[in-house]
């Protein structure tokens, strides 16, 4: 079945609507479609892997430069683009801007939906690549991969940190992902469940590899522990989980927050009975337990420790 009611299938059909491409045919979760020979040449076809993910194959595609409008999405800074130019290349420019960016054989782009664009001006000359589009909110909870949850919420938020103040990035491949994208390339079409794995690797390559795979487990243990402060793991518990050694744990808690893992927990736990106290129909006992305290007076005790006032003067200062 193929789904027409996600970001990317909605981006296609706004190009169907403007006459810019013509579908010709679907089988399965395939879809072949031509350019408008009004608009240029060439073919490409999607291949949907599951909803919000899906690849996409373009061959000899020409195409004189045209405005293609985003302003539809209304989720599209979920999107993510990755594509490897194989001949050809691709211009993309700015609606209203002069400058453009163009991406050439053996060249890659990651590119994201930032909000505050939403007119694009895109030229194809012999155009043809190796596309991955993903919609991370439809895609997060629906991919089966060998990194548990947190690890994968983590890449996103990452790769969103590295691109919020670019939202193009061109870069040229190297041997490895030159290879990696071929086999995907020439094996896509009927190998999907190794598929997935290799989209994730290729990701992982792209961003500096080890550095950014071990950012991805922090930003992942930080979600855990930010979940479950009323009974946050240990650290042994959460080096099993991350496959990451205990030092390595404590020396990100020390470099990033200046403090140790113990006082993350606490300055987070502190943080959360804060927000709690705008609420007077909470007791401090409830609160407490919210955060993992087994009595008021501990809570109370930790609470002044590190605000110089106890939870009550604090509410009572709350207008």
């Amino acid at each position: 079945m193929f789904y027409e009611e996600d970001n990317i299938s909605k981006y296609y059909k706004n190009l169907e609507r403007e006459k810019i491409i013509i579908k010709d045919s679907i089988e399965n979760n395939i879809v072949y479609y031509k350019i408008n020979n009004l608009m240029g040449s060439g073919d490409f076809i999607r291949i949907k892997y599951k909803k919000g993910f899906e690849s996409i194959l373009f061959k000899n595609v020409d195409m004189a430069k045209n405005v293609f409008n985003y302003n539809f999405f209304k989720n599209g800074k979920n999107m993510l683009e990755f594509t490897y130019c194989m001949e050809g290349y691709f211009e993309l420019g700015i609606e209203g801007f002069d400058n453009s960016s163009r991406i050439g054989k053996d060249e890659y782009c990651i590119f994201y939906m930032p909000e505050k664009y939403k007119k694009f001006k895109m030229k194809y000359n012999n155009f043809s690549c190796f596309s991955i589009a993903m919609d991370f909110e439809l895609l997060k909870n629906n991919i089966n991969t060998p990194f548990n949850d947190e690890i994968i919420e983590g890449m996103i938020t990452n790769s969103y940190k590295n691109y919020v103040d670019n939202f193009l990035l061109i870069e040229q491949s190297d041997k490895s992902l030159k290879d990696m994208v071929n086999d995907i390339y020439n094996n896509s079409i009927f190998n999907f469940s190794k598929l997935e794995e290799d989209i994730l690797k290729i990701f992982f390559s792209i961003q500096n590899n080890k550095k950014f795979y071990e950012s991805s487990i922090m930003t992942g243990i930080i979600s855990v522990l930010l979940k479950n402060l009323d009974d946050p793991p240990y650290i042994n518990d959460l080096s099993q989980k991350f496959n990451l050694s205990n030092y390595k744990i404590q020396k990100y808690f020390k470099e990033s927050t200046g403090g140790t893992f113990y006082d993350f927990i606490k300055k987070q736990r502190v943080e959360k009975s804060k927000d709690l106290l705008k609420n007077k129909n909470l007791t401090i006992a409830y609160i407490a337990s919210e955060i993992g305290y087994d009595n008021a007076s501990k809570f109370s005790n930790m609470f002044k420790k590190e605000m110089n006032i106890t939870p009550k003067k604090y509410r009572e200062c709350i207008k």
